[in-house]
């Protein structure tokens, strides 16, 4: 199966929450460009558009027992 270009950044998005999601990678993987990009300095994580990003100590408990 060729690759083919998407026609929208919505599809781009669901593409990369699916990997996300799935467990491939992580949304910090997108927050730098690929090596070899055309123009890094337009280069944006359309992940981190879609979504709000909480710091990483909002709601951590230390003494919650985990949910596995």
């Amino acid at each position: 199966m060729a690759l083919q270009r998407f026609s929208t950044e919505h599809g781009a998005r669901e593409l990369l929450q699916r990997l996300v999601d799935a467990g491939r990678c992580t949304i910090e993987h997108f927050d730098s460009p690929p090596p070899n990009h055309s123009n890094p300095t337009t280069y944006r994580n359309l992940l981190r558009d879609a979504q709000p990003v909480q710091p990483a100590h909002f709601g951590y408990d230390p003494s919650a027992d985990f949910p596995f």
